[in-house]
């Protein structure tokens, strides 16, 4: 077993004992620990939907898990592959920081939205100007989506 392998199994330990509200963490593939599958329970515009998130850890704890949106979202800081904006995260990465720490930027980025550093300026511009446009877009893409 590769040394990172053990801090990956520790590190999805850790997330496990915290029990996130709404959030289930899961391997993709058992026999690989570092692609974490996390399912978020959709709420507000996205209630009802469930979101899944890949994290690939293979660089971890050197750099942050690549961080994607698999299922589609209309949300300003998602982009159409699903990227979100890790700027904040990776100016402040260091190898002491926790997967914990990332499901918590995920969770925050998903759960708030902004139009500060958005990734689609399109929805980002409705979310801001029309907000009852951009909520009842959410929730139609949830049902094509997210079901």
């Amino acid at each position: 077993m590769p040394p990172k392998t053990g801090r990956v199994m520790k590190e999805f330990k850790d997330v496990g004992a915290k029990n996130y509200d709404g959030v289930t963490i899961s391997f993709f593939d058992d026999s690989d620990p570092f692609n974490w599958k996390m399912v978020i329970d959709g709420q507000d515009a996205f209630k009802g939907g469930k979101f899944i998130v890949a994290l690939n850890f293979s660089e971890y704890p050197f750099k942050p898990p690549a961080i994607e949106f698999k299922t589609k979202v209309y949300h300003p800081n998602v982009a159409n592959d699903g990227k979100i904006c890790t700027q904040a995260i990776d100016s402040n990465w260091v190898p002491t920081k926790s997967a914990c720490d990332v499901i918590d930027f995920v969770l925050t980025t998903f759960r708030h939205p902004t139009a500060e550093n958005a990734q689609d300026m399109d929805i980002a511009n409705v979310w801001s100007n029309k907000k009852s446009q951009w909520e009842a877009t959410a929730a139609e893409w949830v049902q094509l989506y997210a079901k």
